[in-house]
């Protein structure tokens, strides 16, 4: 009997459809336990608030969310304020211009503490109360000031407090720093400016920090724009005097007016840097960074500035900004409108309309970058460039002058070089771009004046100088290649004269069994043959140079041994550029002159004779000059 009453009471299990293959909703219920722990049940809970985004709570012009106070001095404390007036919106659209971060038009505008946007914007807020003459936004603004005033009055009491002390706490860090304010902070012993978008404390690996969102402007090459950088402010306990922070608002420097200047005055000159020139530097340089840590080189001599170039040639390192209205697009290939002496250089096309750009503001004068891009003709290195160590170019009117050569072939040279440079579009080949450079062989017996040649008419144009040679190509063919055509680019771009010392390295003659020379001599005989700027060739070794490449040199200048008059004129222009006191006579240096020495071996002996004179702090006479020659040519003068 038992068995059977219970079987009455038995039900068969209703069958389980497959996974996922019932047609229907399973609601499932959080229910809370305690703060932060909870789980999901299959039946609603009995005790549910009820919802608090009703219509009869639209109707509202604030809506204040209020919570139980934590051990402070307030019962209640304010969790949010939201904005429901469309008139509070449209004041606060005003007063709350281009705050980051803020849209006063979103429905709902929620502020929760500390009230940052509103804080910040406290004067402004304060003058819209006081000068609004609509009755019903008055009414609005006077309920809002009412909830906002008690929340924020501390605050600002506290600011003032530091302010007026000069110092702040980390806590209160964020009160200083309003999002449009110019921000003061030094970079490599470089005074920077930026201007703040944006902060906020971050937890990193390395600490608690207050982060700068910041933006400053940069050229590109083609316009100038926006770049962001983030400064970090590390965790300091007690209080810190605002001026000795790593960055802080340009309104709390001691000195701020000089510091203006300062940066204003750098600001011309990055403007006036814009496109290509040709300068002198000395000091620091950032080369690419190795490991995530910059590479800084020591820079002393001239350079080229050129970001358009920079970015061509280092694409890991592009500059890149974003534009902003005011400021045209400037050509690619077009240098600017201003004057920077005569020592800017105009790469552009005679037949492309240049661009105009527009003056930057004093504001944007004050950030623009500390550095520009370029490339280091002597170390022949790319780097970004302090324009604070960044200067005309002294240029040796006299170089020329000094050349020890007659007088024809030198008018000839230089006259080969100015036309080049100004008449380059008057002579094409058969094919277009072929054949438009200047290649000039310079042939003689070593220091006899065949680099001093090149560099005297570089300086003479007061063009750049690019001297390149087997250490700066390697011996590979295929790097050789691609190394040779980037210097060609640079060169022609630049309108630089090209100096390739020791040719007969690469251009030798041919053979039928070295592949790998012939493979050398072509490549060069191919490149060279659409550059379209000047070169210059120096060889004691011209019998070697290969057949095919004679047919493409200009003009050949053979440079004989120096005579005795020439050696004179060298030994006097080398002790008078020495500016040292001496008591050589000019019967002594017409007896130097009489000494079978090379230009480079008078050069040696002059700049030893000066260093063992001024060891013995005595002027420079015949017997200093004799014990350098006895020692160092074995000869007895």
């Amino acid at each position: 009997m038992g068995l059977l009453s219970n079987l009455k009471f038995w039900r068969k299990p209703k069958p389980m459809e497959p996974n996922g293959m019932k047609c229907s909703i399973k609601n499932l219920y959080y229910v809370s336990q305690h703060p932060g722990h909870g789980y999901w049940a299959d039946k609603m809970p009995k005790q549910i608030p009820e919802p608090t985004d009703t219509p009869e709570n639209a109707q509202f012009a604030l809506v204040l969310k209020q919570r139980p106070g934590h051990g402070g001095r307030k019962k209640l404390e304010t969790d949010s304020i939201i904005i429901q007036s469309p008139l509070l919106k449209n004041v606060l659209n005003t007063v709350l211009k281009d705050f980051p971060g803020v849209t006063p038009g979103l429905s709902p505008l929620t502020f929760t503490p500390p009230f940052k946007p509103l804080f910040h914007r406290w004067d402004a807020l304060v003058e819209a109360v006081r000068d609004e003459e609509n009755p019903a936004t008055k009414k609005h603004l006077d309920l809002f000031f009412s909830i906002v005033e008690p929340e924020l009055k501390e605050t600002i009491r506290v600011r003032d407090d530091f302010v007026a002390h000069g110092v702040v706490t980390f806590q209160h860090i964020w009160t200083i720093f309003q999002a449009g304010t110019m921000i003061f902070t030094t970079q490599d012993d470089q005074e920077c400016a930026y201007k703040l978008n944006n902060s906020t404390e971050v937890q990193t690996n390395c600490g608690k920090f207050y982060q700068l969102e910041c933006e400053n402007i940069d050229w590109d090459g083609q316009k100038f724009g926006k770049n962001t950088q983030n400064l970090m402010i590390p965790y300091f306990p007690g209080t810190h005097p605002i001026s000795e922070l790593n960055a802080f608002p340009l309104d709390y420097h001691p000195d701020q007016k000089s510091v203006k200047e300062r940066l204003l005055d750098r600001g011309r000159r990055f403007e006036q840097l814009r496109g290509q020139h040709y300068k002198t530097y000395k000091g620091v340089a950032l080369g690419k960074p190795m490991w995530g840590r910059k590479t800084k080189y020591n820079i002393n001599g001239r350079i080229i500035i050129d970001t358009h170039s920079f970015n061509r040639f280092n694409p890991d390192m592009i500059v890149s900004v974003q534009g902003f209205e005011g400021a045209p697009i400037v050509p690619a290939d077009t240098s600017d409108d201003s004057s920077c002496g005569d020592t800017e250089i105009d790469s552009s096309d005679e037949d492309h309309q240049r661009a105009p750009v527009a003056k930057l503001t004093e504001e944007q004068l004050m950030i623009t970058s500390t550095m520009v891009r370029g490339y280091a003709l002597k170390d022949k290195k790319w780097a970004s460039f302090y324009v604070n160590s960044i200067s005309e170019i002294q240029f040796s009117e006299t170089a020329f002058d000094t050349l020890v050569l007659p007088g024809a072939r030198k008018e000839l040279i230089l006259a080969f070089a100015e036309s080049q440079l100004k008449c380059k579009k008057t002579f094409d080949d058969v094919i277009q771009g072929k054949g438009k450079g200047i290649i000039m062989l310079l042939s003689g017996p070593p220091g006899v004046g065949k680099t001093l040649t090149a560099e005297s008419v570089a300086e003479t144009m007061h063009a750049p100088l690019y001297t390149m040679s087997a250490g700066d190509l390697g011996l590979v063919p295929e790097d050789i290649e691609t190394k040779l055509s980037e210097i060609l680019e640079m060169a022609t771009r630049w309108k630089a004269v090209l100096l390739l010392d020791e040719a007969d390295v690469f251009l030798e003659q041919r053979t039928l069994h070295d592949l790998e020379r012939n493979k050398l001599v072509s490549i060069f005989l191919r490149i060279l043959e659409y550059y379209e700027g000047i070169l210059f060739l120096t060889t004691n070794r011209v019998q070697t140079f290969d057949t095919a490449f004679q047919s493409r040199i200009h003009i050949t200048i053979n440079y004989p041994d120096l005579t005795s008059s020439s050696r004179r004129l060298v030994w006097s222009t080398f002790l008078a550029a020495s500016n040292s006191p001496q008591t050589l006579t000019d019967k002594e240096i017409d007896g130097l002159a009489e000494l079978p020495m090379n230009g480079r071996q008078i050069k040696n002996v002059v700049k030893t004779a000066l260093l063992l004179a001024a060891r013995k702090n005595v002027p420079l006479d015949r017997g200093h000059i004799e014990n350098v020659l006895t020692i160092t040519q074995g000869i007895e003068a």
